[in-house]
């Protein structure tokens, strides 16, 4: 796990993505069994970041050997 949280810092992964916008928010209508209300939505999403460094990190010590096959599967 600690292998994890520091490659996802270092790549900047750790930063919260920002949230996609929905307009409409909410909907609120009153529908009759077995009826349907459409309604239609926008959805804004943020722009595409460019793409991160990629670091990898080797352990050799194999003090990580149950993470890292844990990560192969």
């Amino acid at each position: 796990m600690t292998l994890i949280a520091a490659v996802a810092a270092v790549t900047g992964l750790a930063a919260p993505a920002a949230a996609a916008e929905v307009s409409p928010p909410t909907v609120d209508r009153d529908a009759d069994p077995g009826t349907s209300i459409p309604v239609s939505k926008v959805v804004s999403t943020p722009a595409i970041p460019p793409k991160p460094d990629v670091v990898l990190l080797v352990d050799t010590t194999g003090s990580m050997g149950g993470a890292i096959a844990n990560v192969r599967r």
